[in-house]
C-alpha cells in the first residue's frame, strides 16, 4: 500500500487513521504538522498494547478488530481557545492528552 500524505499505515486490526488538520483552524504550518504528528504517536501507542495482547492470544484484543480494513478519521474542527499563547511543549502535552482521550473512545477503552 503506498504510503500518503496525512494517512498512518493501517495497524495490526486493519483500521488506517486519516488526518484532516485545515489551515483555517490551525494558521501556521509548524501547528498542523505538530498535531499531526502527536496524532501518529498517540495512535501508535493506543495499539501497542492490543498488538500485544493479540500475540500472546489474550482475549484483550481491541474490539475494534470487528471492523479490520476501515479507517478512523481525525478533523480539527474547533480552533483552540488561547492557543496562540501557549508554549510549544504546552501544546504538545494539551493535544496529547485530547488525542489519547479521543482515541482510547474509538478503541472502546475507558480512560483511567
Amino acid at each position: 500500500m503506498p504510503r500518503t500524505s496525512g494517512t498512518e499505515s493501517p495497524n495490526a486490526q486493519g483500521i488506517e487513521l486519516l488526518m484532516a488538520i485545515p489551515k483555517r483552524q490551525l494558521k501556521r504550518a509548524v501547528d498542523r504538522n505538530t498535531v499531526r504528528r502527536v496524532a501518529r504517536e498517540a495512535w501508535r501507542a493506543a495499539r501497542r498494547p492490543a498488538a500485544a495482547a493479540e500475540d500472546a492470544g489474550s482475549a484483550g484484543a481491541l474490539p475494534c478488530a470487528a471492523v479490520a480494513g476501515q479507517a478512523a478519521l481525525l478533523r480539527l474542527v474547533i480552533r483552540p481557545q488561547g492557543f496562540a499563547l501557549l508554549a510549544q511543549g504546552v501544546r504538545k502535552r494539551l493535544w496529547r492528552a485530547e488525542l489519547d482521550k479521543i482515541i482510547a473512545g474509538a478503541f472502546g477503552r475507558g480512560t483511567s
